[in-house]
């Protein structure tokens, strides 16, 4: 590293001239840069810190500044101080004339970030135009040299301070000037004007007001004393900030006032004309308005508001106190409301409402609700833009604090009118695909629009099922027809036919059944819960015992306990049940508990447990139960019957929740009364065969004894009945049997018209006719088959999401 040291050669190079002149702003200085050894530092780039500063061990730094310079082939180098680049004070503002100045080089060595002090020497010669435009006086203080002159114009003339020569104030500024004394202005009854250019910009007049032709700036803050007048716009907050109003704000002269950001008013407003928001609006007391009002933005009142016209709001509304409105109200979007809220006529609202209340959490209260309709004597209607609503169109839903969906009242309803057109569709007229006469030509699955929006339900996929069955069925017919016609009525030709009118008729009927029935009646209303029970509320037979879910309960007259072992019913205690019947007063809640009727319900049971097995009462006045197979039943067992298990036990658990259906046991005693009645049967053979003029009555069972009747009733099947309708011997007329299947059917609801060409085959069974059939029906088959795989991908698609 070198260490450099320079030489100072000059440092001033002006002279001093008259005070008119202008004032130098710098000082030549010339050095001779060289290192420890002595030797010129010549033709190289030094960095140098020039510093003007006080003396001492603390001294101030007036002004500090760096030069980059290049040194000659002697190592000569000039600069100007005042002229390099300023890093702390001004040239203008250092004492020259009330301090000694020092010069302090500090320079920086290639390499290192800070530079290194190498030279410190007081200035002792400042030229006079330096001291000249610092100097603090130019006449002297003391009050013998004073003048004293009386206002002119002044209403009770007052002896005021002679002025100096305005040309005598200094365009650099003063120094130690006096508070007291010193003044800038006129001492006369004149303006005093301040010009730019030579053109007037500002003036005080000599009453003292202020008069500025152009604009104002105010780096902080503006007081008014008295009246603010604006002739023309005001901008406020044009940065940033907010803008109060402690008084009445008026809006007058039947002007629009409008607000793209935040108004807080702490006192009453009063607009008589149109208000419009386009940002948030606080109001802290009554805002009352006459004309209509449009907010596009937030507005905030923690006062009363009363709207006798419409009010109409773009944004989000919040009220934190009474909003009272006696016109319509259209909010469209969020609405707020963290206090009382009136509306004398309709709310409409196009956005989502919440409602936000911290209340009392008492159920038996009417003030602990959020949301009250009370008034009329019709209560609360929920309308869906479904025309049909089904599950998954839901009325009303019931969330907990996580946002879980615990229950909900839904729609329900069967198939949609739309599915027997989209059936019919697809089996009856023909579309662009069937107007060709190529059997080969390729047919499309794809789900037609008609129907699609059908596929995603079970009722849907039922009917394309027994769709598909049906046009099979259409085809065996049209085949058979066709080898009755062309056999010239050969025996067993025609009864084909015959047969497949039977299975033609049973699948029309079914399909068109299906339909019809789960179209009748239109849609209802479901009501769906994670509970499985309907449970009621039952009188404690000890209003001090006290019960959990899942505990065994003896019934006696409508009492309940756990104590009751020969009870009339035995019954369980409600988990989570989806319906309770039979509120109780409030104030007597604890005296009776919520006891499961009918559903799934979780039992407290001991020991073993096998699906299917009788669930009982242990027997113990424990509130526990134990489970009994089938086959171990004891005849006195039926009657305690509580439910069946659904669920097995857990070994390795003192006891299990064992899921049990209650309700359903209405005929358990029948195997064991049939039982009974093998028994008895045996009893009068066997007395037959000790006293043969004895006439048995024997019992229906399913024993092997002989009886006087066998099985259990049971009805014809579908296909039987139609079967003893329709076939009555050998058809060998072909025309005559579907004459007569035709007739049947319609009379059986099932209009042949809807399939126009099998209808045709009917009333004229020509080859041309069922070749346009076949033809036809064959085609359809094909795309049936498409079109159920297709609503079985869709069907799948729809189960996984």
């Amino acid at each position: 590293m070198k260490k450099v040291s320079v030489l100072l050669v000059l440092v001033i190079l002006f002279g001093a001239g008259t005070y008119a002149q202008s004032v130098p702003q710098g000082m030549k200085y010339q050095a001779v840069a060289r290192n420890l050894a002595g030797g010129v530092i010549a033709s190289q780039e030094i960095s140098l810190k020039i510093s003007l500063l006080s003396k001492g061990s603390n001294p101030s730094v007036y002004y500090t500044e760096v030069h980059t310079v290049t040194t000659n082939q002697l190592g000569l180098f000039n600069l100007v101080v005042g002229g390099g680049k300023v890093e702390k004070g001004s040239f203008q503002t250092i004492p020259w004339s009330t301090d000694d100045v020092w010069l302090q080089v500090a320079l920086k060595d290639k390499g290192k970030a800070d530079f290194a002090p190498i030279s410190s020497s007081q200035l002792f010669a400042v030229p006079y135009a330096f001291h000249a435009a610092t100097a603090s006086e130019l006449v002297s203080k003391g009050k013998s040299e004073q003048n004293y002159v009386s206002a002119a114009g002044a209403a009770s003339p007052t002896s005021v301070q002679a002025g100096v020569p305005s040309a005598n104030w200094s365009l650099k500024g003063n120094s130690k000037s006096d508070a007291t004394v010193d003044k800038l202005g006129t001492t006369d009854y004149e303006d005093l004007i301040f010009v730019t250019n030579n053109l007037e910009r500002l003036r005080i007049t000599k009453e003292g007001d202020i008069s500025i032709a152009n604009s104002l700036k105010v780096g902080v803050n503006v007081e008014v004393g008295n009246d603010l007048i604006v002739k023309k716009n005001v901008f406020l907050n044009t940065i940033s900030g907010s803008t109060t109003n402690n008084g009445t704000f008026t809006v007058a002269n039947a002007k629009s006032t409008s607000l793209t950001g935040t108004l807080t008013t702490d006192g009453a407003t009063v607009l008589k004309n149109t208000l419009s928001v386009d940002g948030a609006a606080a109001l802290k007391n009554t805002l009352a308005v006459d004309g209509a009002t449009s907010l596009k933005s937030t507005l905030t009142t923690d006062g009363a508001t009363s709207f006798k016209s419409t009010l109409t709001t773009d944004g989000a509304t919040s009220l934190k106190s009474t909003l009272t409105t006696d016109g319509a109200t259209a909010l469209k979007s969020t609405l707020i409301v963290t206090g009382a809220t009136t509306l004398n006529n309709t709310l409409n609202a196009n956005g989502q409402v919440t409602v936000n209340a911290d209340l009392a959490n008492s159920q038996d209260d009417y003030n602990s609700y959020p949301l009250r309709v009370q008034g009329n004597e019709q209560g609360l209607a929920i309308k869906l833009n479904a025309s049909a609503p089904d599950r998954g169109n839901n009325f009303i839903t019931f969330y907990n604090s996580g946002g879980a969906a615990l229950g909900r009242v839904e729609g329900f309803s069967g198939i949609a009118g739309g599915l027997r057109s989209a059936v019919i569709g697809i089996i009856g007229d023909p579309g662009p695909d069937d107007v060709s006469t190529d059997k080969n030509q390729a047919v499309s699955g794809n789900i037609p629009g008609s129907a699609a929006d059908y596929f995603g339900t079970n009722y849907a996929f039922g009917a394309y099922s027994l769709t598909l069955t049906l046009v099979d069925d259409i085809v065996r017919l049209i085949v058979n027809a066709a080898a009755c016609a062309a056999g010239l009525g050969i025996a067993g030709d025609c009864d084909d036919v015959a047969w497949s009118v039977v299975d033609l008729v049973v699948g029309g009927l079914q399909l068109g059944g299906y339909i019809a029935y789960n179209e009748a009646g239109g849609a209802s209303v479901a009501y769906e819960s994670g509970g499985a029970d309907y449970a009621e509320w039952l009188h404690k037979f000890d209003t001090t015992e006290t019960f959990s879910y899942g505990d065994v309960v003896g019934v006696k007259g409508g009492l309940i306990s756990k104590s009751f072992k020969d009870a009339e019913k035995f019954m369980v205690i409600s988990h989570l049940p989806a319906m309770v019947g039979g509120m109780p007063n409030p104030d007597k809640l604890n005296e009776y508990e919520k006891v499961a009727f009918l559903g799934q319900i979780p039992v407290k049971v001991v020991g073993h447990v096998k699906k299917g097995d009788y669930i009982l009462p242990s027997g113990n006045d424990d509130g526990m139960a134990l489970a009994v197979a089938p086959a171990q039943m004891k005849t006195r067992d039926y009657q305690r019957i509580i439910g069946i298990s659904w669920a097995e036990a857990d070994s390795n658990k003192v006891f299990n929740y064992i899921n049990t259906a209650v309700g359903i046991n209405s005929n358990d005693m029948a195997n064991t009364i049939q039982d009974m009645q093998v028994v008895i049967n045996n009893m009068q053979t066997a007395l037959t065969k000790l006293k043969p003029d004895f006439k048995p009555n024997y019992f229906d069972t399913r024993g092997n004894t002989v009886f006087n009747q066998k099985g259990y009733s049971k009805s014809p099947t579908l296909k039987e009945t139609v079967t003893n309708n329709i076939i009555h011997g050998n058809h060998q007329d072909l025309k005559e049997t579907l004459k007569e299947a035709k007739k049947y059917a319609e009379a059986q609801g099932f209009d042949l018209k809807q399939y126009p060409y099998l209808s045709q085959m009917f009333d004229n069974p020509t080859p041309e006719t069922m070749q346009k059939a076949y033809d036809h029906y064959s085609k359809v088959l094909v795309k049936a088959k498409n079109q159920l795989e297709e609503m079985k991908k869709v069907k799948q698609t729809n189960t996984k999401s």
